[in-house]
């Protein structure tokens, strides 16, 4: 029997059951007439696509005459099958069988035009681009698929971890999730993946033009040799995954993968690519404003000569209520304060401060606060 994951015993099942029917020259629908179950049931059974009964798995043994021994294998494969993965505590991953064939794989290769690769991003990273691909996400859900992906990453500190190879377009590097800052701890994170061994890098930049990848995201799990188990690619959507496994469609893939590696940077040249955008973030991060200085209003109004009432205030034309924030202009300064409070404390920006905020805005570094 190849690995521990319930996922990998299915889908070795299900290929071994396939396989006896092949020798016996059944059909599907012939077994389903023999077995009284629909032909639906007994191809899902045989591409791993259903979690097979005991009792499923007696009664294919009976009717191909399988010896004991080799009933008793099937029976325990179906056991195992049963068994329920970490991941299926959580209520709505959508990531059952993935995360068991991740786990057995020996060898991953993922190729990303969007985002970076699950399996190394920062915590922050990762809560950032699940609530921006579903912003309607229930908070209890986010929070599950946020820490689903934190243990996922595990597997590359485990004795004995896949080979894991990155493929990324120039294009990710430079879509901005959650701010400068973020970036740059994020890239830091695929540098030090790298350096640590745990991963291989190498990214495609906008200079190297049109390139083989039709999709914008697709994962290569392979296995090791003699499992019994074919490669899969895997392409995640937005209404659902898609599992590809003919042999024809996988080598497709592989070739494309090729093709991809010898587009793409060398591993070195890519991580000087990565340093050098993560150093950009960085040098943006540093120029955004420090905390506005808070002081109470009736001491900013003594200090500057001012009253309460003098303080022309602009509020936002979406505001509907009483309390809005406002903003406004007072000789060297900007304030930020409640309209409605006259004894509230402002923030006190200078204008150069105001300027860099505003910029901060426009590039999207406060994205995901609210």
């Amino acid at each position: 029997m190849t690995g521990t994951s319930p996922t990998v015993r299915q889908r070795e099942l299900g290929k071994r059951l396939r396989e006896l029917r092949g020798q016996h020259e059944l059909t599907v629908d012939d077994v389903a007439e023999k077995l009284l179950c629909s032909a639906t049931k007994v191809s899902r059974l045989e591409t791993g696509a259903r979690r097979p009964s005991l009792r499923d798995v007696r009664d294919l043994c009976v009717l191909y005459g399988v010896d004991e021994a080799t009933s008793n294998e099937l029976m325990s494969l179906a056991r195992g099958a049963r068994e329920p993965g970490w991941w299926t505590r959580y209520e709505d991953l959508k990531l059952d069988p993935y995360i068991g064939l991740e786990t057995e794989a020996v060898s991953i290769t993922c190729y990303s035009n969007y985002y970076m690769p699950a399996l190394l991003q920062t915590e922050d990273y990762a809560r950032t681009i699940i609530k921006a691909i579903a912003p309607k996400m229930d908070p209890v859900i986010h929070q599950q698929r946020v820490e689903a992906r934190m243990r996922r990453q595990q597997l590359l500190d485990g004795p004995s971890p896949p080979r894991y190879r990155i493929i990324l377009d120039e294009a990710a590097l430079h879509r901005r999730v959650g701010g400068s800052a973020l970036m740059a701890t994020q890239l830091e994170n695929i540098l030090k993946a790298a350096r640590d061994g745990k991963a291989t890098v190498q990214v495609i930049t906008f200079d190297a033009g049109a390139h083989a990848a039709a999709d914008g995201f697709f994962v290569l799990l392979e296995f090791e040799e003699g499992s019994n188990l074919s490669p899969v690619v895997f392409i995640e959507g937005l209404t659902g995954n898609q599992y590809i496994e003919r042999r024809t469609d996988t080598a497709r893939y592989r070739e494309a993968v090729e093709y991809l590696r010898d587009s793409a940077l060398s591993p070195r040249d890519s991580l000087s690519l990565i340093a050098e955008i993560k150093n950009s973030y960085e040098k943006r991060a540093d120029l955004l404003p420090q905390a506005p200085k808070v002081v109470p209003r009736k001491d900013f109004m003594s200090g500057h000569g001012a009253a309460s009432e003098d303080i022309d205030w602009r509020i936002s034309r979406t505001c509907e209520s009483g309390a809005c924030v406002g903003v406004a202009r007072r000789d060297e300064y900007v304030l930020i304060g409640n309209t409605s409070d006259p004894e509230a404390a402002v923030s006190e920006f200078t204008i150069d401060e105001w300027r860099q905020f505003l910029a901060g805005v426009k590039l999207g570094d406060f994205d995901g606060i609210a």
